[in-house]
């Protein structure tokens, strides 16, 4: 039977891409969304509530809407970046003699562009994490001081709000941990002679740290909406002061949250680093074997 380099190619590529980018895209789009709606309940919210804890987290999603925003546009681009890597396959299945120069420095430049923009994403996700963190801890540190200042926080409106977030941000890090934070890559060359020989064939299971960023920043919002969630039950039932207890909490939260916002700094600039250290081996290795691969496979 005969296999054609074409059919070869889709075939693999169907079992090798085992999440599709395009639903990152639309994800990333709801959870922008999603956040631009609570930033504005949360904001009204805080107000009619009194409560510091509730302020930082809209202040935290306004930082959010930028960052996502950001990681939108990455993971936009790391698309571009796979769709030009696939039609460039199909392209030079069907034409033996195709020059492949530009063609392979198209494909490249987009995934360089595609990296460039997805380490941005994940260390702007972690610094604007680390900003409104020393926002809501010097804002808690006051309020612990001078705690005469502050209104009596408002229970029922704070355990709301916070409850309906817990929820639907458990449900996007639940669809986030069911699609993956790995992308997956592949090259594969073979020679022909008299009798067919098998070449060398590489799989690469990268991880996207751009996906990776966007659940750490979803994480950490979690992990401050569950530190929101306890504050609210303990001053709905009256257990201790109400301004301590809404302090203590949005101090905590503020602790968890650095801790994340570190990590995915330290996950972006160390895939950075590699991926731009070994970018020219790649593009000679990537050339070589697309050449190769303008040979039909026929076998017996």
């Amino acid at each position: 039977w005969k296999l054609t380099v074409r059919e070869a190619t889709e075939w693999t590529m169907a079992l090798a891409h085992c999440w599709d980018l395009g639903s990152n895209v639309t994800l990333l789009a709801f959870i922008v969304v999603f956040h631009v709606v609570f930033l504005v309940v949360e904001v009204m919210a805080s107000r009619w509530s009194s409560s510091l804890s509730l302020l930082s987290d809209a202040i935290h999603s306004a930082l959010d809407v930028g960052t996502f925003l950001i990681n939108l546009w990455a993971e936009y681009e790391i698309a571009e970046a796979k769709k030009s890597l696939e039609g460039y396959y199909l392209q030079m299945s069907e034409q033996k003699d195709n020059p492949i120069s530009k063609a392979k420095d198209d494909s490249i430049k987009r995934q360089q562009r595609a990296d460039w923009w997805e380490t941005v994403a994940g260390i702007t996700t972690g610094v604007a994490l680390l900003i409104s963190t020393i926002y809501v801890l010097h804002e808690a540190l006051e309020r612990m001081l001078e705690p005469e200042s502050s209104g009596e926080v408002n229970a029922p409106i704070l355990l709301f709000i916070v409850v309906v977030t817990v929820i639907v941000n458990g449900i996007i890090i639940t669809l986030l941990s069911i699609q993956g934070f790995h992308s997956h890559s592949h090259s594969h060359g073979h020679s022909h002679a008299h009798h067919h020989s098998n070449g060398k064939c590489e799989h690469g299971d990268q991880m996207n740290t751009n996906m990776f960023a966007v659940f750490s920043h979803l994480l950490a919002d979690q992990v401050q909406n569950i530190a929101l969630l306890i504050v609210a039950l303990l001053i709905h039932f009256k257990i201790g002061d109400s301004i301590m207890v809404d302090a203590v909490g949005s101090i905590l939260s503020g602790i968890g949250t650095a801790v994340l916002a570190c990590l995915v700094i330290h996950a972006s600039w160390t895939k950075h680093r590699a991926t731009f250290t070994v970018v020219d081996s790649k593009s000679k290795t990537f050339g070589k074997c697309l050449h190769q691969e303008t040979t039909p496979l026929v076998h017996p």
